[in-house]
């Protein structure tokens, strides 16, 4: 049990329908977050125990009244569809962990960037400015509406270079 100040489940969400493990272009679209299915493959892990014995679950205290829905997992209730799911996370945290720690893959981040111009008046990196041939930029389907005021956005790949160009957190780390 992991407990939140939110009362909003949707940033949690895994799209599993959404999912698939060959096609990486899914994985920030589907995957809301990582926490809840490493918390409960970490647990099983720790402790020894079958997949099918831990539900790992999400408390939002944030919520206005204290009910059974204040609980939340990303989850499927069904034993063998949640253990499926589970298994389908272990491999992509797996594969996740596998870039992290591989110098020869630089870090890449998918962000939102309006299509006419960058967040700086810079435009869009080119893809021959994105980086190595293994990372490209690559322009990634927009199926969430913008939230930048209608504006029209695109999901970018940026390499580590250009991730800092674009990053909006610059001010605070001082980059």
């Amino acid at each position: 049990m992991d407990y939140k100040t939110s009362a909003n489940e949707n940033y949690y969400r895994i799209n599993f329908k959404k999912l698939s493990f060959s096609e990486r272009s899914t994985w920030a679209e589907a995957i809301g977050s990582l926490q809840l299915p490493l918390y409960v493959l970490l647990t099983a892990q720790l402790h020894r125990l079958p997949l099918e014995r831990i539900e790992g679950r999400l408390l939002f205290l944030g919520k206005n009244r204290i009910t059974p829905d204040i609980e939340y997992s990303a989850l499927a209730e069904d034993k063998e569809e949640r253990l499926a799911q589970l298994e389908l996370m272990g491999r992509i945290i797996n594969e996740l962990l596998l870039e992290i720690i591989n110098p020869a893959l630089p870090f890449a981040e998918e962000v939102e960037l309006p299509v006419n111009g960058g967040t700086r008046g810079e435009g869009l990196p080119s893809a021959s400015s994105a980086g190595n041939e293994k990372s490209p930029n690559q322009s990634l389907p927009n199926s969430r509406p913008p939230s930048t005021g209608g504006l029209k956005t695109r999901r970018v790949r940026l390499a580590a270079k250009d991730a800092c160009r674009f990053c909006p957190f610059t001010d605070l780390c001082g980059r």
